[in-house]
């Protein structure tokens, strides 16, 4: 995942992206993660297609709110990533993402 964050910075160093490990949840449980983000409006993007994935679905299921999951498979080329990750922040809007769970690419 850093290499997504580092291509994307330079390709749009205004983009707004927080780390887990910037705000000490690098080792938080999906629960915590899911509902710090969702309290602070912030979309997820990971690599963890499994957990994370079912925490974020039994959130919805729960009608917990969800503020997004764009979720990218280890094997998807990091300059496919990024311009995915570009595009999807160009053509929309984090409100758009609430309690939706996506794969990239799209």
């Amino acid at each position: 995942m850093d290499q997504i964050v580092v291509g994307l910075l330079r390709r749009e160093p205004t983009i707004d992206i927080v780390r887990l490990r910037d705000i000490e949840l690098s080792r938080a449980s999906d629960s915590v993660v899911l509902e710090y983000v969702s309290q602070h409006g912030f979309v997820v993007v990971s690599h963890d297609v499994n957990s994370m994935r079912a925490t974020a679905l039994t959130r919805i299921e729960n009608r917990q709110m969800m503020s997004g999951l764009l979720l990218v498979h280890q094997r998807t080329p990091v300059l496919q990533a990024i311009e995915d990750l570009i595009l999807t922040g160009v053509a929309s809007e984090v409100e758009d993402w609430f309690g939706q769970i996506q794969f990239l690419p799209l």
